[in-house]
């Protein structure tokens, strides 16, 4: 049975991952595995220049695995034609919920996170988002279910009731 996907959405400095870090000890508390995936538009480099793994990744190879005794790291290029269905069906197909981190335009259960003071209108005011759930402070004139960021315990029974979980 593949994962339940949960994303979580919103501009930029709204909470997104202080919110997410508070829910994950309760998908574990409930023997849940939990993967998370997060995505960024800013290029980041996963590895250090001159490195050995570097040194492979430079030389040519297109994917290398780093282990030590206690973690593992996998450096490769991510191929332009793979959606978040392909990453999560390719990375995390042995996980009960996989926490996502933006994509804002896929299809799913997205939560969007609001900031008070965020200069931009809400994704929710965009049918094309299709938010499934509000997390904010503020009390927004929408229909769409809301939660005040710190009942955490509400966002997670909804979230679990949503996904079945």
């Amino acid at each position: 049975m593949p994962p339940q996907v949960v994303h979580f959405v919103g501009r930029s400095n709204s909470g997104k991952t202080t919110l997410i870090t508070r829910l994950i000890p309760l998908f574990k508390q409930k023997q849940l595995r939990v993967g998370s995936l997060k995505q960024t538009h800013h290029q980041v480099e996963f590895d250090q220049k001159n490195k050995d793994s570097w040194k492979h990744r430079y030389a040519g190879s297109e994917q290398v695995l780093l282990l030590s005794e206690t973690k593992l790291a996998l450096h490769a290029e991510r191929p332009k034609d793979y959606s978040l269905a392909d990453l999560i069906e390719k990375w995390f197909d042995q996980f009960d919920i996989v926490i996502v981190e933006g994509f804002k335009n896929e299809k799913g259960l997205n939560i969007e996170v609001c900031s008070t003071d965020a200069q931009e209108s809400p994704l929710y005011q965009n049918p094309k988002y299709n938010i499934s759930a509000i997390i904010s402070d503020d009390n927004h004139a929408s229909n769409i279910p809301q939660f005040k960021r710190d009942d955490i315990e509400s966002i997670f029974s909804w979230i679990t009731k949503k996904s079945n979980l």
